[in-house]
């Protein structure tokens, strides 16, 4: 059966529509006519950058829950010997925290820290922001997090705060095997090329320290302005506020053999969800040196696979008039420029996050997916099969009528969690 959408979705899902309908080149979500601030009523849509105002790019927090909740809780689908074994840590829309559990769904442990109690950081810009929107975990169980537009910290096991950086960070970052830290940034800039009234908000590539400095920022607007790319951004529109809206870091550690040759060791493949961007990034050059559209909509979380493709969440890819809005996960070919594989629901309206959403390949070889939107997470076998399926119990909005954003599931092997024998 179809599930019913939320009225506030549906007309979210309108105004998407209506943005993608009569356009063969790049689709944008729309701004609206006065661009100023936080977007009122549209839970997950970032803020617009003020014309001359630094203020607008800060309240860019994801909303803590957007859709009903539901009765499912807790780990639904368990096939013992099907699933790859280890721990499951994630991080949700209903407050800042992070959970590691075992595979049947009971907590191992658990990391908080309120933004409130950080000392000397900067306010809040929207309550939103006081979630974790990404957390990686270290070797020793200490753990990083993103407040989603507002900052970074590192806590230890205990949840003691060890440091925190202001930065405007959001959305991903990844440990590198040099110790250090690669995320995203942001700032309000007006730039004459794109456009000299208004300012547009410009992502930065930041590198950032283990004890917390950046070290390393790179503009991605400058990146691709000097690259063979430069009309392709000058020609998006509206050229204001978020026009990119990149969601991912990925760096490319080792390059697996065969892979396309823009795929080389020290750069970060990147997504922009708003017009449909895969690209790379040589942190070298500060130059775009690849960059791909193919039939993804409003995609996240591209990650390099052993097999030179790219694995991808494709929020409203499957999407269709008549049967509503859908999702599915891509396998990507860059050498071919093709999509070789897929996997959504029957029907396709039983799989879909408009906003978010994450998809890993595990070393067994399943797909562990997380669909954000629905508070879910489950494990595909190779042919597709579900044999892992995890529903959260956390909830949000008035009353906890909403199920908590279920920003990432990951897979922590087992001899990661060596920690928690001490």
């Amino acid at each position: 059966m179809a599930r019913a959408l939320p009225p506030l979705l549906l007309l979210v899902m309108i105004a998407v529509w209506i943005s993608y309908s009569g356009r063969d080149r790049v689709p944008t979500f729309e701004p609206p006519p006065e661009a100023g601030g936080w977007v009122e009523n549209q839970p997950g849509l970032w803020a617009l950058a003020r014309n001359g105002q630094g203020a607008g790019i800060g309240s860019i927090g994801y909303a803590q829950g957007w859709e009903k909740a539901k009765d499912m809780l807790g780990v639904v689908t368990y096939e013992e010997g099907k699933v790859e074994q280890g721990g499951n840590l994630y991080s949700s829309g209903h407050g800042p925290a992070a959970t590691l559990m075992n595979m049947w769904g009971e907590t191992l442990h658990t990391w908080q820290l309120d933004y409130n109690d950080i000392p000397d950081a900067p306010p809040l810009d929207d309550a939103h922001q006081n979630t974790w929107r990404r957390v990686r975990l270290m070797d020793d169980g200490s753990l990083v997090a993103i407040y989603g537009g507002r900052g970074l910290v590192r806590v230890d096991r205990d949840s003691r705060l060890i440091w925190h950086l202001g930065e405007r960070v959001h959305h991903d970052l990844a440990l590198l095997p040099s110790g250090q830290i690669l995320t995203l940034g942001r700032r309000e800039r007006l730039m004459e090329s794109l456009n000299p009234r208004k300012p547009v908000v410009d992502d930065e590539l930041l590198w950032i320290s283990s004890d917390g400095q950046v070290e390393k920022r790179i503009s991605v607007l400058d990146a691709l302005l000097q690259s063979r790319w430069a009309s392709d951004l000058r020609d998006l529109r509206p050229l204001v506020g978020d026009v990119l809206h990149v969601n991912t870091v990925e760096p490319i550690v080792d390059p697996p053999p065969g892979a396309h040759p823009a795929f080389q060791a020290g750069r970060v493949l990147c997504c922009a969800r708003n017009p449909d961007w895969l690209f790379v990034i040589d942190p070298q050059t500060q130059r775009v040196e690849w960059l791909a559209r193919a039939e993804w909509r409003g995609p996240h979380d591209p990650r390099l696979l052993p097999s030179g493709r790219i694995l991808l969440f494709d929020n409203l890819g499957a999407s269709d008039r008549q049967t509503g809005p859908a999702s599915r996960v891509l396998e990507y070919d860059p050498l071919s420029d093709s999509i070789t594989w897929q996997w959504q629901a029957e029907p396709p309206s039983g799989f879909f996050s408009l906003f978010c959403g994450a998809a890993t390949r595990l070393g067994s070889g399943n797909t562990l997916v997380t669909e954000t939107g629905n508070g879910r997470a489950f494990e595909l076998e190779p042919g597709g099969r579900i044999v892992w399926d995890f529903h959260s119990p956390h909830r949000a909005g008035t009353d906890g009528a909403l199920v908590a954003g279920l920003f990432e599931m990951q897979r922590v092997p087992l001899e990661k969690m060596k920690w928690m024998e001490r």
